[in-house]
């Protein structure tokens, strides 16, 4: 089966690359389009459900009346001058915990544009708020919110923000100072403060990749084409992963898009080095870049089979885990491993066979030689005169 695969990828790669692209930008799509609804940071619920933990914050849900979906804020209200709060500052604190909940946030004004998918919904709000306990000296005073958003969503995330800043607004003209902390005020912090970092680990990653792709082959071609295919498979399986995860009712831990992305750039760096190492023998040999593409996936093609199917296998058998977040993990790094397994026999081969010789950029002088043919017979001599003398 894998051989048919292979000869008939490398005789139309050109139709095979075409749907690649179309199959991944779509999953890349609905990863972008849905995945808010099926990640969450709330690891609450990957606890085991007979677990003492999970079922006191079940009972906390139920006591306290906390809607499903919310996240608790808490907000801290002090005097501007850091004095003690007194009657009317107290009221202050009242009027503003009652203000919180009729506010309603701004979609037009976030500076995230073209969002899809209900924005409203997605931005989330105040559900609930009432004032909290003072502090025993009285120099300030807690509010606790309830906040029904899915805190990962940075649409949810912007709209926090805008309501945090019309808090601080209405808090500064009653000569109030009040900050957030816990839920989503956390969460956007977080995110804010890593954004920087987050772009840089991934560049050093891109780096890292190049730079090494460049030492083997010494052609960016064959540094960067490997990239651009790795990072198409992996914007796929986002997508994959966000449809099964719909299909099924399972939630994501929000770090598991930033896992399968790494999975899947080393071991897709892997199944490209192979390829090439071996296409470009074949390609030393004389062979044409489809004969040199389906031979070296045919020698390579058990090789990452074998490999990935080990790594579906024992991330596979994660979904057995108790802890919810492994069970979870386990099958979704299985599923898009065995989509950068198809890639490898389809989509590398099929680049393989389309790019050739070109992938390596021009041979240096002296550095390849072509294969050479056998030596012409001597000027006069004939096969009859050759067999002569053999026969002497």
């Amino acid at each position: 089966m894998l051989q048919r695969i292979i000869t008939y990828v490398t005789a139309h790669p050109k139709r095979i690359i075409l749907v690649w692209l179309v199959a991944a930008v779509a999953m890349t799509g609905v990863s972008a389009l849905l995945g808010h609804r099926v990640v969450t940071d709330d690891t609450s619920q990957f606890l085991p459900t007979s677990s003492e933990s999970a079922r006191a914050t079940q009972f906390a849900e139920t006591a306290f009346g906390v809607q499903e979906g919310t996240t608790t804020v808490t907000a801290l209200v002090k005097r501007a001058d850091g004095r003690s709060l007194t009657a009317a500052d107290r009221a202050g604190v009242a009027a503003l915990a009652h203000r919180l909940k009729s506010w309603r946030i701004d979609t037009d004004t976030l500076d995230l544009k073209n969002q899809p998918g209900d924005l409203e919904e997605r931005a989330g709000g105040i559900v609930a708020a009432a004032p909290g306990p003072q502090a025993p000296d009285g120099r300030f005073q807690l509010v606790g919110l309830q906040w029904k958003a899915n805190t990962t969503d940075l649409l949810a995330q912007a709209g926090f923000r805008q309501i945090r800043h019309r808090a601080a607004e209405a808090a500064r003209a009653d000569g109030l100072h009040v900050a957030f902390t816990g839920g989503i005020a956390s969460t956007a912090d977080q995110t804010k403060a890593n954004e920087h970092s987050t772009s840089l680990q991934g560049l050093l990653l891109l780096a890292a990749v190049v730079v090494l792709s460049l030492l083997f082959f010494r052609a960016p071609l064959a540094a960067l084409l490997p990239l651009f295919a790795i990072y198409l498979v992996a914007g796929a399986a986002g997508g994959l992963v966000v449809l099964a995860a719909l299909a099924f009712g399972f939630d994501l831990d929000v770090s598991t898009p930033q896992i399968i992305h790494v999975v899947l750039v080393g071991i897709g760096v892997d199944y490209f080095l192979f390829l090439l190492f071996r296409l470009r023998e074949r390609l030393r040999a004389g062979d044409d870049r489809r004969t040199a593409a389906r031979a070296s996936a045919l020698r390579i093609g058990p090789v990452i089979a074998s490999a990935a199917l080990a790594i579906v296998v024992a991330f596979g058998t994660l979904g057995l885990a108790e802890f919810g977040q492994f069970r979870v993990l386990g099958p979704a790094i299985a599923i898009s491993v065995l989509l950068m397994l198809l890639a490898g026999v389809t989509l590398m081969p099929a680049l393989a066979a389309v790019t050739g010789r070109a992938l390596f950029g021009p041979p240096a002088a002296g550095s390849e030689s072509a294969p050479t043919a056998p030596p012409p017979a001597s000027a006069g001599a004939s096969p009859a005169g050759l067999a002569g003398r053999r026969s002497r």
